[in-house]
């Protein structure tokens, strides 16, 4: 049988069942890590999946494929101390019958079982964020306080009454754009207001608010492992 063909029937089989024997060798498992804190305390990692070797001796009835391929993994072991399987990772002989294996970092453990990142718990990254959005709030508020002024209609002799009359006919037109402007300006300071108050309250409320969001993002035996992890 075609060894290519074997490596990728057992990745199918890993990312479908999660786990393949190879008799008289062991057997390959995927397993589901719950999620965890990085070394640093300050990124949590979301729950995945890893890819381990066990072993041992199965017993039971196999197919001829798993056969040929534990069969050829123990020869190169012996004749050589490792074994590399495409797609899959390495076997290596480590003595006294003792075999390890490394997971090939290309192998695909279907990401899009989780859809959850990695988060960051940096203490003033919300905060920074939203900052800059105030600064450009009141960046747009002093641009448009320094627009220059429409200038008054002038004073015209009465030869040019008509032409005068017909520019004051734009006036309202002129007044309605002010009216616009000012509005405008009592918006934006509303929203400037807002946001200092949500910087506030994500400055007095850390904690909770952190609390909430990772009840919001994870299991209550998600979070239980992860406090436990951290009190370590």
């Amino acid at each position: 049988m075609d060894f290519n063909l074997i490596c990728s029937q057992i990745q199918e089989l890993l990312i479908r069942n999660e786990r393949v024997v190879l008799p008289q060798t062991g057997e390959l498992v995927v397993e589901t890590t719950p999620a965890s804190f990085l070394e640093d305390g300050k990124t949590i990692l979301p729950p995945g999946k890893k890819l381990l070797f066990r072993q041992g001796e199965a017993e039971g009835e196999f197919e001829q494929w798993q056969v040929e391929l534990s069969g050829r993994i123990r020869e190169e072991l012996q004749a050589e101390g490792i074994s590399q399987v495409p797609g899959l990772g390495i076997f290596k002989d480590e003595g006294e019958g003792v075999i390890s294996f490394s997971v090939d970092p290309d192998f695909d453990f279907a990401p899009d079982s989780f859809s959850l990142e990695a988060i960051s718990l940096e203490e003033n990254e919300t905060v920074n964020q939203v900052q800059d959005v105030v600064e450009g709030v009141v960046i747009e508020e002093l641009k448009v306080e320094q627009e220059p002024k429409v200038s008054q209609t002038p004073r015209v002799p009465e030869e040019k009454l008509a032409p005068a009359i017909e520019k004051e006919k734009k006036i309202p037109h002129t007044m309605e754009q002010k009216r616009k402007v000012q509005k405008w300006v009592v918006w934006s300071a509303v929203i400037v207001i807002l946001l200092l108050i949500l910087v506030l309250f994500v400055v007095l409320f850390k904690e909770d608010f952190m609390e909430l969001l990772k009840r919001i993002l994870y299991t209550e035996e998600e979070l239980e492992i992860m406090r436990k992890w951290a009190a370590q």
